[in-house]
Order: structure tokens, then sequence, then C-alpha cells
């Protein structure tokens, strides 16, 4: 399982969060994962938000992808991304081995995560003190809900596009 936690303000109907497995054998076939169709998920404005996705078995990095289409200020953080064992219902990926990963971003590094080179903007560590734009926040990791603890924040800078967007993943 993907666990993590996530931050988003202001609310978008316009910005969304996605995450896919990017294989790595010859195909590069790129695989949905979330959040479901199905789930009516959406993202809370101003506070982090919890989840988790049962990982197909497989060897593939893991694609966090955030594109907006609005040309309001936005922020986006992720904190504690742990893959670990769990029942939680498997998804409809086939792969073949198993992905081990966990990190906090209190270190501020990215744990060897890497931006994609055709990201409009790029996934950094930041702490709630040195966030560029203080307002839109998050003012506190979800960790510690410490000003001083580090997560991966979508650097975003005006002047914003509609295409605008944001892909990280993990390089192992």
């Amino acid at each position: 399982c993907l666990n993590f936690q996530y931050y988003a303000y202001p609310r978008s109907s316009n910005s969304f969060l996605r995450i896919y497995s990017w294989a790595s054998d010859e195909s590069k076939a790129i695989g949905f994962l979330w959040p479901e169709d199905k789930s009516g998920h959406h993202i809370t404005s101003g506070r982090w938000g919890w989840g988790i996705i049962n990982l197909p078995v497989g060897n593939y990095s893991l694609l966090f992808r955030v594109d907006t289409y609005d040309t309001s200020a936005y922020s986006f953080a992720l904190d504690n991304i742990d893959i670990i064992s769990c029942d939680y219902p498997p998804t409809t990926n086939s792969y073949n081995s198993l992905l081990s990963f966990s990190c906090n971003f209190d270190n501020l590094t990215v744990c060897e995560m890497i931006n994609d080179k055709n990201s409009t903007f790029n996934f950094t560590a930041f702490t709630g003190e040195t966030i560029p734009d203080q307002e839109l926040g998050p003012a506190r990791d979800h960790t510690h809900n410490s000003t001083s603890a580090g997560f991966l924040y979508w650097n975003q800078n005006l002047p914003v596009s509609t295409n605008d967007k944001g892909r990280v993943y993990l390089s192992k």
C-alpha cells in the first residue's frame, strides 16, 4: 500500500492530484492508480488529507502528478510517503515484484525522487517557515505539526498558466 498525506489550497475544481504507475520495462506503460473515479474523492482545502492505494506488484516508479487549469495561485504539498504491506483490495494492474519506500521529508531532501523534465514547476522540500507564499500554506508539516519539519511542495510561481503541471516520480 502507498500511504501519504497531501495538502492543497485553495480548493479548486480545476486542480488535480493524480498518481500513476510507470513501468520500468521497455513498454514504459503508465497505469492510473489514484483516485479511483468511483471513489467520489475530493481534496479538502487548507487541511492535510490522507490517501491510501493498494499498489500493484511489479517493477515501476510511482508518478505523482499535479495539474491545474486555474490561473489563480495554488499550493500543493505531500508528506509521509510510505509503502507498506496492507489488506486493501488489489488494483487491476499486474506486475511481478514489490516496491518499498518511506520518506517524511524532514531532512529537507526529496528522498531520491525526480522531477519530470516536462514539469512546468518542480516539487521541492520545504518547511512551513520556508515556503514561498505563506498565505497559501501549509504552515506546518503533517508528521510533526511543526513549522520547521519538511514536506514535498509544488513550488508554483506567478504568473500561472492554465496548463501548469508538476510531476515527480520515484527513481527506483
